[in-house]
């Protein structure tokens, strides 16, 4: 009779981990699927959102030899909102691809255009070294501009709103 027992319990631990399993990629889903919270520029032209940095991670093989997402992202708002306002007075623009680094306490921006349409590892990592030529620390990829779209690499979290 104990085998009996043990054989339902373990087919319900079973189903309850088979259930929580499934669950947890709905919730993350939802999370990287929403476009709110979101930080815009002044004038709109930069959004960041998660929305726009997962669509970042979509095309960013395409876009270069070396994805930009392993730069540490500035935890307070105020920093995230100075880097986007910089990112919008530099005014990204045109088709061809472009990447840029950002000095978390100035914003001030550094960009690279790449000669093709996909960046070279060297142009990738172009304007981060020259922000970390210049200051050292604090610097953070924040944008690329790819096919005539930005795609903000700030992601935002909740409370950014």
């Amino acid at each position: 009779m104990t085998s009996g027992k043990s054989i339902i319990f373990g087919a319900v631990a079973l189903l309850a981990i088979s259930l929580a399993a499934y669950a947890i990629p709905q919730v993350r889903n939802g999370y990287w699927d929403s476009d709110t919270p979101q930080l815009n520029s002044k004038d709109e032209s930069i959004v960041c959102s998660r929305a726009s940095y997962r669509d970042y991670r979509a095309i960013s093989s395409l876009a270069g030899d070396l994805n930009l997402d392993f730069s540490p992202i500035p935890e307070a708002t105020a920093d995230k909102q100075r880097i986007i306002d910089a990112l919008a007075a530099a005014g990204p623009a045109g088709n061809a691809t472009q990447v840029f680094a950002s000095y978390i306490p100035t914003g001030e921006v550094f960009r690279t255009q790449c000669a093709g349409n996909t960046c070279t590892r060297a142009e990738i990592e172009e304007p981060m070294k020259a922000c970390l030529t210049q200051y050292w620390n604090d610097c953070v990829h924040s944008l690329l501009r790819y096919d005539g779209q930005n795609y903000c690499l700030l992601e935002v979290a909740e409370g950014d709103e």
